[in-house]
């Protein structure tokens, strides 16, 4: 007989599964996917126990194998989040004693931890913690203490740092380091470069990104006048007539001044704008602010 068209032979794509034995009646069955063990719902809620729910009392259909688990011990989601309501300490089920004594490692002292987080009952606080993981990363990691170099305090330093070889213990005494270092290296920005050239040929003696007062690195000094040259640029510094919006670059020049004035320097600033037009006019009005008693009144 000839096969009609369309017609596929049955189970066609579908993988073979052999034969299997219900646990419960004990008969073959041709199971529809690899994860099945009996053969209908009948026999796998035949060998299902009957237990009481720990808040209503109702019966629940449990199997051995959630039973071994824990599962099963409540009929509904109400009764879950009811317990913690209704059994409070020792009448829960869950109650094991309450909170335990435990010895800090690092102080020694006494405190109480729950079961639940016996992995924090190793240190009382946070501090002692902190302090005892420092002495096990020197074990680990072969590290010592250094003394700062210019305030003497004593920091940790790993074996792997050595090759940055760090000196100081914070930003602030690198920065003081680094003024008071006569062999550090800079970059002379365009401005700086027409400032230095006039000041060459009316052969005014100056010094060049000298740090004073342990706060600031400043562009020119002039020693024997004691005066201060800054050439600062609109955008960083905030020139009022192109940038008027940048107000961090005037705050930090203020602090700049401020400490500068107080011991004792006469402080000059003239704007990216000034110098490109004259250099030369910058600097004739030296003589012209050294007459005012603030000559910061038309910056700030």
């Amino acid at each position: 007989m000839p096969f009609k068209k369309g017609w596929s032979p049955p189970n066609k794509g579908k993988r073979y599964l052999k034969e299997k034995i219900c646990p419960s009646c004990k008969k073959e069955f041709q199971p529809s996917r690899s994860s099945q063990v009996y053969c209908t719902n009948k026999c796998r809620m035949s060998l299902s126990e009957n237990k009481k729910c720990l808040v209503c009392t109702k019966i629940i259909h449990s199997y051995p194998s959630r039973i071994k688990r824990g599962q099963n011990k409540y009929c509904s989601r109400k009764c879950f989040n009811a317990v913690p309501k209704i059994y409070k300490r020792e009448k829960n089920h869950l109650w094991k004693g309450g909170p335990q004594k435990c010895i800090c490692e690092f102080c020694k002292k006494e405190f109480y931890v729950y079961i639940n987080k016996k992995s924090l009952g190793k240190f009382c606080s946070r501090i002692c913690a902190t302090t005892a993981s420092i002495g096990k990363i020197s074990k680990r990691r072969n590290g010592y203490y250094i003394n700062c170099q210019i305030c003497d305090k004593s920091f940790y330093i790993a074996k792997w740092m050595e090759k940055n070889k760090r000196k100081y213990c914070s930003r602030k005494c690198q920065f003081k380091a680094q003024i008071n270092n006569p062999n550090r290296i800079f970059k002379n920005t365009s401005i700086e470069l027409k400032v230095e050239k006039e000041l060459k040929n009316r052969k005014i003696n100056y010094q060049k990104q000298v740090g004073l007062c342990n706060i600031a690195i400043v562009d020119f000094y002039l020693p024997e006048h004691n005066i201060v040259i800054e050439a600062d640029g609109c955008y960083w510094h905030g020139c009022p007539i192109h940038f008027p919006n940048n107000l961090k670059g005037k705050e930090k020049d203020k602090l700049k001044t401020e400490t500068l004035i107080a011991n004792g320097y006469q402080v000059y600033r003239f704007w990216e704008c000034e110098i490109n037009a004259s250099p030369k006019m910058c600097i004739d009005r030296l003589n012209l602010l050294l007459e005012k008693k603030n000559p910061y009144e038309k910056y700030y």
